[in-house]
């Protein structure tokens, strides 16, 4: 599973309707693509609460 399918799983259980409506809240003040360090900040906030779906990944993560 790739980081980007990962963030994508984690904002289903979060409750995200679309990939838009996600991706409204890291949108640069520049509008040119997204903010790389709170997304980033977001997902490992939000994984640690889906554990028994993503958990599994977050291991091989830290493996690496």
């Amino acid at each position: 599973m790739t980081l980007i399918l990962a963030r994508h799983l984690v904002a289903i259980l979060e409750g995200y309707n679309s990939q838009e409506e996600w991706e409204e809240q890291f949108e640069s003040e520049s509008g040119m693509g997204l903010e790389y360090g709170a997304v980033e900040e977001w997902f490992y906030e939000s994984a640690v609460n889906h554990q028994d779906v993503i958990g599994w990944w977050l291991e091989l993560e830290e493996d690496e």
